[in-house]
């Protein structure tokens, strides 16, 4: 196989880590529940969602729709192609988590002009580079404490980014089964030989069965 493979995102054992690290972040203070809470909703919405960082910065909480019963994010990406992603039940819990925490209800409606990950204090949304920055705090904070344990994984984490996290979320679609077509989809690439790149079960399994293979 040729040496395209994603490489660029995070193993499930890892991403556990950076979970567990985020729920312990400290909360004694207004500012610190506020910057906890924002993390945890910012990474779920990287995570379920797969939003470039640009998306993250100019969208508002008024592109969450629901249709038929079901919620979806409207989302306007590259080449300003608008495209509908499926909102599962854990975004829609991270989401009315994040919004009464703000004081808002429960769900947004159509015209809400929120943003998407408001400015903790003011109603701004956050740049771009504020989402890449506060990504990166926590993928550092979350790798100094797993260094102890395991320096390896936590280099790893030191230089991962947002756009690792757009990677883990695609990959680990593929390892949950989700058929291509629908991985395809949310993640809005060109065509599918890009997501194909995502595809690890078969290097897994080949890896598994060399085990067989012994002095």
């Amino acid at each position: 196989r040729e040496a395209t493979t994603i490489e660029r995102f995070l193993e499930q054992d890892v991403w556990d880590h950076v979970l567990t690290f985020i729920d312990s972040m400290p909360r004694e203070t207004p500012g610190q529940r506020a910057r906890q809470e924002r993390a945890r909703y910012l990474f779920s919405l990287l995570y379920l969602l797969g939003p470039r960082v640009s998306e993250v910065a100019s969208h508002t909480m008024g592109s969450f729709v629901e249709r038929r019963g079901k919620w979806w994010w409207r989302v306007l990406g590259k080449g300003e192609k608008e495209a509908l992603i499926p909102v599962n039940q854990e975004m829609v819990n991270a989401l009315e988590r994040y919004r009464t925490f703000l004081g808002l209800s429960a769900m947004p409606d159509p015209e809400e002009t929120t943003p998407l990950v408001p400015n903790i204090g003011g109603s701004r949304g956050i740049t771009a580079n504020m989402v890449y920055r506060i990504v990166k705090d926590v993928l550092q904070r979350a790798a100094d404490a797993l260094e102890p344990t395991d320096p390896h994984k936590a280099q790893k984490l030191r230089r991962a980014s947002t756009h690792w996290l757009r990677h883990t979320a695609v990959t680990h679609q593929t390892d949950a089964g989700i058929e291509l077509r629908y991985v395809n989809r949310s993640a809005r690439h060109a065509n599918l030989e890009t997501t194909k790149i995502y595809l690890h079960a078969d290097d897994d399994a080949w890896h598994e069965a060399m085990e067989r293979h012994k002095l």
